[in-house]
């Protein structure tokens, strides 16, 4: 992995959802890079998360500098970034933080108006690569929330392959309890039924009895 830093970090707001991230270009020896550099890893989160929640962009250029797309307006981000070789990436830089800008009438005009179609390509794959970003933290959240939804997963550590498994037979299972549920309140209406049946008929059968004249009993003993 590489051994050497960038070195001064900074980050430009370009528009309500992006910004440039810039940093000193790095001096490209075997000893700095140990092998050859690929590009450079950004690194970049909401200033209200965990840096561990952060969101990693590769950036496949040795230019120092870059386009993050994809980000909320008027939000604060801390931004490292790392040099990156066939053996991964070296350590951080120093962190850095900027604001995005607000969204503007302007701005929602021009996003309108500016369409891919008339992005340079470098802003396409950029574009791309934050609607890829941002699909994989959909699926990351959802299958955490699955993790914390299914008991038989909680405070574990799984597989995607094993949340899922155990998420359908978590489904599997509630839908026979949800069946035995309703053949036993099936099986208590029909008792109920055949009690209230019998109810009627002792009621009828009292009403039907006649009944003895108190003064006949009195001398029939």
């Amino acid at each position: 992995m590489p051994l050497v830093v960038p070195q001064k970090p900074k980050t430009h707001a370009f528009n309500s959802n992006a910004f440039n991230v810039t940093w000193e270009s790095i001096e490209l020896t075997r000893e700095n890079i140990r092998g050859k550099l690929i590009g450079h890893r950004i690194k970049y989160w909401n200033t209200t998360q965990e840096e561990e929640d952060a969101v990693y962009y590769l950036s496949r250029t040795t230019r120092n500098w870059d386009l993050i797309v994809g980000l909320q307006p008027d939000t604060y981000y801390f931004v490292k970034v790392m040099a990156y070789n066939a053996a991964g990436e070296g350590s951080e830089s120093e962190r850095t933080e900027e604001r995005v800008k607000i969204t503007s009438f302007n701005d929602r005009f021009n996003q309108r108006k500016n369409s891919t179609q008339n992005f340079t390509q470098e802003e396409k794959r950029a574009h791309h690569n934050a609607l890829e970003r941002k699909r994989r933290d959909h699926i990351k959240e959802s299958f955490t929330n699955l993790r914390k939804a299914v008991p038989s997963l909680k405070g574990e550590k799984a597989s995607r392959a094993e949340i899922l498994k155990k998420t359908t037979d978590c489904i599997q299972n509630m839908r026979r309890k949800i069946q035995a549920n309703q053949k036993d309140g099936n099986d208590l209406k029909h008792q109920i039924a055949i009690l209230e049946e019998e109810v009627d008929q002792a009621d009828a059968i009292t009403t039907s009895m006649p009944s003895e004249s108190p003064i006949r009993n009195i001398f029939h003993y």
